[in-house]
């Protein structure tokens, strides 16, 4: 799989643009940006990383994960993610455009990983909760898969919504946050795909998964993290830390903090990425950046090198796209 495959440049460079608009309509005005703590581990020492797009972002002088420091408030990034151009891009050009080659290559994908998953931890699959559910294309693949299964979608934008209930999933229409108590112990499998890096604060929505989980059940989360090749290689380069969008890019130890202040007590990790190195070779970075052996594979090395090297960065947990899992204490 190929970056473009999942990630259309020209498509990508919209959606971007589209970002760099709402920040000059909505946080022009960087007075109204509030600094917080480690979003990880909460600590509040910390070393300035970079500047991106007129924001800052640090990393954790405990637990080096990266973030945006001071950030917008949580009404602020509520309004850019409800009204702002870059949204509207994402809903009407992005996902519908790579929709089907997502549930190609990577919704079944992440099904049958569950299915594994469950069944090896002993965990049942008779309520399975996606947070962000966008389309509904996970829970939709995941009902095919298993009948019986009861999906229940959360996804506060109105259209996405739509397109979910008519996939015959059960739908709440609201941030995470606001579920009531009636949801409390009520799931077996909470999953949050691509959510984390954008959330004001991760620590009470971590918090709120655990509330809803029963039993041995378990949490599945998906995020980019700071530990992995091609963010180490292109740090503020990189065209998936952009703000005020990917605001958290946590470490495995800060994952790791964070979901156990959370509440659950058994966190692993999975890192089967599959684009590190070909995102690396499309940035193009200089050579002195890359160092002679490396910049000699990436640069002129052959397609069986490219994948070794992307298969010996999973084996070392050093891919940046980052699966956590969680049981509750």
């Amino acid at each position: 799989m190929k970056q473009e495959d999942i990630r259309p440049a020209d498509v990508w460079d919209r959606y971007l643009a589209a970002v760099a608009e709402d920040i000059a309509d909505m946080f022009q005005d960087k007075s109204s940006l509030e600094e917080v703590l480690c979003p990880a581990c909460a600590e509040a020492g910390h070393s300035p990383a970079f500047a991106k797009a007129g924001f800052t972002y640090v990393t954790c002088n405990a637990c080096s994960s990266l973030y945006l420091n001071p950030r917008p408030t949580l009404a602020g990034l509520s309004r850019f993610y409800t009204v702002g151009k870059a949204s509207q891009v994402w809903a009407n050009d992005f996902y519908p455009i790579t929709a089907k080659k997502r549930k190609e290559t990577i919704v079944l994908e992440r099904v049958r990983f569950l299915q594994e998953r469950a069944a090896g931890l002993g965990v049942s699959l008779d309520t399975v909760m996606d947070i962000g559910c966008g389309y509904g294309t996970f829970l939709h693949v995941l009902k095919r898969e298993m009948p019986g299964v009861r999906t229940v979608g959360i996804e506060p934008g109105e259209s996405l919504a739509e397109e979910s209930r008519a996939k015959g999933i059960e739908v709440v229409e609201d941030v995470f946050e606001n579920a009531g108590q009636e949801w409390n112990g009520t799931t077996d499998v909470v999953t949050c795909f691509e959510v984390l890096e954008h959330l004001h604060d991760p620590f009470p929505f971590l918090k709120k998964m655990a509330s809803v989980i029963r039993g041995n059940g378990m949490a599945w989360l998906t995020s980019l993290g700071c530990d992995g090749f091609d963010v180490q290689v292109l740090w503020g380069d990189h065209k998936n830390i952009y703000p005020p969008c990917h605001i958290n890019i946590l470490s495995l130890r800060g994952m790791e903090i964070l979901a156990k202040r959370a509440g659950f007590g058994k966190v692993e990790f999975v890192t089967p990425g599959k684009l590190d190195v070909d995102i690396v070779r499309n940035s193009k970075p200089d050579s002195a950046r890359l160092g002679p052996f490396l910049d000699g594979i990436i640069r002129q090395g052959r397609e069986e090198d490219i994948a070794a090297l992307q298969e010996a960065l999973v084996k070392m947990k050093r891919s940046s796209h980052v699966w956590v899992f969680g049981q509750k204490a």
